[in-house]
């Protein structure tokens, strides 16, 4: 939310985003509205449901730039395992389906056309409610709908036109414009008009919600007839498929070694379909186009419910899975001043016994806490180096990447502390070290004994000059 926005506005943004939540709610909603009372839902129908899916679409590209599409050439493979699951997965999983449940021809083709479609505009919502990667969730979708009014078209002619006659230009020019264009216009908005677009978008979510909910309330009201008989084989037929696209659609990203965060997004994208866009293409193209638009009607409610109740238990199996992720990240960890062991410390007084007469003077211990910082320096890196290690095996666990980063930056912190130190004890503006060779200086005889520095040296070199960015881990 911008600064300058005031608490009406944030407010409305909550309710908004409490909507879009509900989704599955507004569409079992218009479908019970539909099957009560036909008539509140079914004055949407004809040109009106292509005008609403078009709506949908400029909202979508209201959201986008041209930004975004050069991010997708940022992330070329997860970006292209979504769309090759979205239009290979989907489509081929549609075909058998309908050969295997042996579906009326006109049914048949509908199920093929929903599994032919792009990626919905609900699953960015979908993804974020699962804790996937939202922004690779938009990528998917921008690149499936980029290419729809071509792929679409091509894979419905070849697997479902044999079942029916088809118009397959009649389609792509539908396709052109209930997709492309209007998501054309939207990224025009947004470029030409930012404050209206920035505005709009605040509703927008909302109210293509809505629309598809209606949308799918309608069909089904209007196809009620057809709902009787073909209605509980068309449910089962959505079911597997939009259920094949969530399994297939984790699983794979998960066999190439992409991470949960990916499999999961990746999952929503190939599951969830564009049913609005199904119903104007089987409503305008299609010889019966009651019998082919109910798999689209059924879809929206199918897919919405499944997903939510999918998304909803990954939310809350993320919350203990970034816990388990942290721990198991901080395992084997420990603070650089433990790495930089007591006998380590005492080791270190043969390197700086310059006279060799079991005696330090100052100056000798001088140089000797210098090494101890170096020392220190050395240990520091040495974790820095696990933590970028463990932090590239952790993309995709928000808890765990922020934790590395921070003790990334922790990390440097301590570099820069000691080598502080060191300059300041180079520089005689250290005045801990008077205070240590006190301490150390039991007889005040003006030299350090190896028996009292073995025995009450690293104790106090720790305790004395371990930095404050330590209190960090």
């Amino acid at each position: 939310v911008d600064a300058d926005d005031g608490d009406g506005v944030q407010e409305g943004r909550e309710v908004v985003q409490q909507s879009d939540e509900l989704f599955p709610l507004w569409v079992i909603l218009a479908v019970c509205a539909a099957i009560v009372h036909p008539p509140s839902v079914t004055w949407l129908h004809g040109d009106l449901i292509t005008l609403c899916v078009g709506a949908t679409m400029v909202f979508t590209g209201m959201t986008l730039t041209l930004d975004d599409f050069k991010k997708i050439l940022q992330r070329p493979s997860q970006v292209a395992m979504g769309f090759l699951c979205q239009y290979t997965i989907m489509p081929f999983f549609g075909y058998f389906i309908a050969k295997i449940m042996k579906l009326s021809p006109d049914v048949a083709a509908g199920v093929i056309l929903v599994a032919c479609c792009p990626g919905g505009t609900s699953s960015n919502l979908i993804t974020l409610i699962a804790r996937g990667d939202v922004a690779l969730s938009v990528l998917m979708t921008t690149a499936s709908t980029a290419v729809a009014s071509i792929i679409t078209p091509t894979l419905v002619a070849q697997l479902a036109g044999n079942l029916v006659a088809l118009d397959a230009w009649g389609l792509v020019k539908s396709t052109f414009q209930v997709v492309m264009a209007p998501v054309a216009a939207g990224i025009l908005i947004n470029k030409y008009f930012p404050t209206i677009s920035r505005l709009a978008v605040t509703v927008t979510p909302m109210l293509s919600v809505w629309l598809v909910a209606l949308i799918c309330g309608s069909i089904i009201g209007q196809t009620s007839s057809a709902l009787m008989v073909a209605g509980p084989a068309v449910a089962i037929a959505m079911t597997l498929l939009h259920g094949g696209g969530f399994v297939f659609g984790w699983g794979i990203p998960k066999l190439l070694g992409y991470s949960e965060r990916v499999a999961r997004t990746t999952s929503v994208e190939t599951g969830i379909q564009s049913s609005a866009l199904a119903v104007v293409l089987a409503t305008r193209h299609f010889p019966n186009p009651i019998s082919s638009s109910l798999p689209g009607a059924l879809s929206g409610t199918v897919q919405s419910v499944m997903g939510s109740i999918m998304a909803t238990a990954w939310h809350y199996s993320s919350i203990q899975e970034e816990a388990e992720n942290t721990q198991s990240f901080l395992d084997g960890m420990k603070n650089p001043t433990e790495l930089l062991s007591d006998a380590k410390i005492v080791e270190m007084w043969d390197l700086y016994d310059v006279n060799g007469n079991g005696a330090l003077e100052k100056a000798e211990l001088l140089q000797l806490l210098i090494g101890v910082y170096k020392e220190q320096i050395s240990v520091i890196m040495e974790q820095s180096d696990i933590y970028q290690t463990r932090m590239a095996k952790a993309i995709g666990a928000r808890a765990t990447s922020k934790l590395a980063q921070m003790l990334q930056t922790a990390s440097f912190m301590g570099v820069k502390a000691c080598e502080d130190q060191i300059k300041a004890l180079n520089a005689g503006q250290a005045p801990e070290l008077n205070d240590l060779f006190e301490k150390l200086d039991g007889d005040g005889d003006g030299i350090i004994s190896k028996e009292d520095y073995e025995a009450y040296g690293p104790q106090i070199i720790k305790s004395t000059f371990v930095p404050a960015y330590m209190r960090l881990y």
